[in-house]
């Protein structure tokens, strides 16, 4: 397959600063300029009814996850554990009994 006529222009547009702005950086992540990302983020903020909730994407679809059961227990666990590690930590630093 032949490449397309555009392509050498791409590639020159690409390898050439803009005169204006000078050399832009690329994110390593995505590939494109901080000023594209930047755009992308006041696109998001523009429209906010596009952004996707939990509910959405899946991850709280089933029944109970948001109960006050549920919560207040989630919450024990996670507040217990980190109880727990800083009681670990004081014993093993301090040797307190």
């Amino acid at each position: 397959m032949a490449p397309s006529p555009h392509s050498a222009a791409i590639d020159r547009a690409i390898e050439r600063p803009s005169p204006r702005r000078g050399p832009q950086p690329l994110d390593f992540v995505t590939g494109r300029s901080p000023r594209a990302s930047y755009f992308n983020l006041s696109q998001l903020f523009r429209n906010p009814h596009k952004i996707m909730s939990d509910l959405d994407r899946g991850i709280m679809k089933f029944k109970g996850a948001d109960s006050p059961v549920a919560i207040a227990l989630s919450a024990t666990f996670i507040l217990g554990g980190i109880v727990a590690l800083i009681v670990w930590a004081l014993q093993s630093a301090y040797s307190l009994s």
